[in-house]
């Protein structure tokens, strides 16, 4: 039997994922940012989005930013239409076979005789475009007989339960589609988490009107080969549809070690934060004391009030999961309210996480707004891989490699470099003299600092420098001045 461990990587390694969306507008500012927060939580391979609404020079640009090794598009035609498809090479290959205004119909090549077709389909609304983009899917059809996965908007359901609010369903519209589906030989794989993937517009008279618009397909050779696959509906974020994840293995979590103590930057942007360090720091205590003691209280604050970024973030796509499921059947103003409201919490801890990764790349600048959480991931990869000991040389000229026993050897360096001396060093030990300081210069040296020169060389330091033993960057001390001060400077002036 395979451990777990190495079960786990083997499912990291295997695992692909294919996302597609309709991000109704590619140009926002907030596109990019918001693909590479999903591509972090859902870990896919492959993005297929329709309708961005830009082309040409700026979709060069805005494509550039999602960081893919390759990138294959159809523009779009004014503000209408346009399919991209962007995939990262390192564990697969992807051939473009075929291409039009409403599709893109392609291969994936895994090695070792593995490799299977994908179409991503963007059916227009408008009846004819969407009767040839139909014609076009069967045509391909005709000639596959390898797994085949076809995915997209079709701006059609299957059936009258994929469909609330608004005006009577079309049966004859759910068969005729239901039709093709079957003559193309497809296999409709389902979808969890939502029932529906398109919320439109409430008109006077009608409900909200909710369906099932963006779907998965396979041909029976796909499903037999990815059995497993499921496809999961995500959270609508700034557009009207919601984005789909076809996930081909299942993969496991990673475990993170438990780390030491560091002030978060990010505790900062918190509204609460600055009256908690007001009523936790006491000037009458010692720097030290007050710094032990506000350890103490700010890991129980992050708990209790802020939160893990990451979790949080976990919890609110949760929530606005939930809500979203429930507004086609129980659509009321506070729903809409409240999904509305953990969006824009959604945004806010988007920004704190820049901010945390920012905190721990130890870059000398951050434009916010921009999301680099992805760079300045990076960076701290970087950062620890080029910190970190690998190995060192023992007593007897060996070089060890072992983690416990270069811990020993660690430990053993420093309580031997900082044990106490016995030996008393006998006669003159300075040999030459030191040129004479006159009085002016001797005072200047023995004067007392002032508050103003403690300050200005706090702030005159890289506010993400390395924190000291007790975990506090410079940033701190600049950021809560007007409540710490005076404990800095009376503690510095003892020294």
């Amino acid at each position: 039997m395979i451990p777990k461990d190495r079960r786990c990587l083997l499912y990291l390694l295997n695992y692909m994922g294919l996302m597609f969306w309709n991000c109704r507008g590619a140009g926002n500012s907030n596109f990019s940012a918001l693909v590479h927060d999903m591509k972090k939580i859902n870990d896919f391979d492959i993005l297929a989005v329709v309708e961005p609404r830009v082309s040409g020079a700026i979709a060069d640009r805005i494509i550039d930013k999602l960081k893919f090794n390759s990138s294959y598009r159809i523009e779009a035609q004014g503000r209408s239409g346009g399919i991209w498809l962007l995939w990262n090479n390192n564990k697969f290959d992807i051939k473009i076979l075929n291409s039009s205004i409403h599709c893109i119909h392609g291969v994936v090549d895994e090695g070792k005789d593995s490799a299977w077709l994908f179409t991503v389909v963007y059916a227009n609304p408008n009846a004819l475009k969407k009767k040839q983009c139909f014609e076009e899917v069967a045509n391909l059809a005709r000639h596959i007989v390898q797994p085949w996965l076809v995915v997209g908007d079709f701006n059609e359901i299957l059936s009258p339960s994929e469909k609330v609010g608004g005006v009577e369903v079309d049966l004859r519209r759910c068969i005729r589609f239901g039709r093709w589906v079957q003559d193309c030989g497809l296999i409709d794989l389902g979808s969890y988490d939502h029932k529906f993937t398109w919320r439109g517009a409430q008109r006077q008279g009608f409900g909200r009107v909710y369906e099932r618009l963006d779907i998965g397909f396979g041909n029976q050779q796909w499903r037999l080969k990815f059995q497993k696959a499921r496809v999961k509906v995500l959270p609508r974020i700034r557009s009207d549809h919601h984005p789909i994840l076809v996930e081909l293995v299942d993969h496991c979590h990673r475990h993170h070690n438990t780390r030491l103590f560091c002030f978060e930057a990010a505790w900062v942007s918190h509204h609460l934060f600055a009256d908690f360090i007001k009523r936790n720091w006491e000037d009458r205590k010692y720097l030290k004391a007050n710094l032990d003691s506000l350890t103490t209280q700010l890991r129980d604050w992050n708990k209790s009030v802020f939160g893990n970024i990451f979790q949080r973030k976990r919890r609110v796509l949760s929530r606005l999961n939930g809500i979203q499921r429930s507004l086609p059947e129980y659509n009321n103003k506070f729903l809409s309210k409240l999904e509305k409201e953990l969006s824009t919490e959604y945004l806010q801890i988007t920004k704190q996480e820049e901010i945390h990764w920012f905190q721990k790349s130890r870059c000398n600048w951050i434009v916010f707004g921009d999301k680099n959480s992805s760079y300045f991931q990076t960076k701290t990869i970087i950062r620890r891989q080029r910190n970190k000991i690998k190995m060192l040389k023992n007593e007897n000229n060996i070089w060890v490699e072992d983690e416990n026993s270069l811990k020993i050897m660690a430990s053993r360096f420093f309580q031997n470099l900082f044990r106490k001396e016995t030996s008393v060093v006998q006669g003159d030990q300075i040999k030459t003299s030191f040129p004479e300081i006159d009085s002016t210069h001797l005072s200047l040296l023995s004067k007392q600092v002032t508050n103003e020169e403690i300050k200005a060389a706090i702030f005159d330091m890289k506010p993400y420098s390395a924190p000291g033993p007790v975990g506090f960057q410079p940033f701190f001390y600049q950021s809560q001045w007007s409540v710490v001060g005076k404990s800095v400077c009376d503690f510095i002036k003892l020294i």
